[in-house]
């Protein structure tokens, strides 16, 4: 990201800060956090700390506070990282997560591949398309309705 376009973006997480916790903290803390996270990231743990100085009824000091926001940083990244790897399913822990070889990207291409083909056909068969046609005409069909598409196959 460019310098300016963090700094303006730092200005903007700085703003929702003091808005959530009403302590000063300088431009630059906000700076480094984006150099390691995403900024919605950083809105999620400015909001999370906020909640727990609330619930702690402002009982936290400054590096408290620094330390708590920073963690939560960390553990919604990994959170998230996790929850990506597992989307990927079975494909991405096949593959070695720390190198992305050429090996690998081949694997990838070819399942790709594999799924646009398994697509292709299953729009061209012919219970995908009655299934289509029926749920164009009805949104929620009936049985009777299903059992009248099949016949018209």
């Amino acid at each position: 990201m460019p310098i300016i376009k963090q700094r303006q973006q730092a200005e903007r997480l700085r703003n929702l800060w003091m808005n959530y916790m009403s302590v000063p903290l300088v431009i630059e803390q906000f700076m480094v956090w984006l150099d390691d996270y995403l900024p919605e990231i950083i809105v999620y743990a400015i909001k999370q700390t906020a909640r727990k100085r609330a619930m702690l009824k402002g009982n936290m000091d400054l590096d408290y506070i620094l330390a708590y926001a920073t963690k939560t940083m960390q553990n919604e990244n990994a959170r998230r990282t996790q929850d990506i790897a597992h989307e990927c399913g079975e494909r991405t822990t096949k593959m070695n997560s720390n190198i992305f070889t050429e090996e690998n990207e081949k694997q990838l291409l070819e399942a790709i591949k594999q799924d646009k083909k398994r697509e292709a056909a299953e729009r061209e068969n012919p219970y995908y398309q009655a299934a289509v046609k029926l749920l164009d005409k009805h949104e929620n069909p009936t049985i009777e309705q299903a059992q009248e598409a099949l016949n018209n196959l």
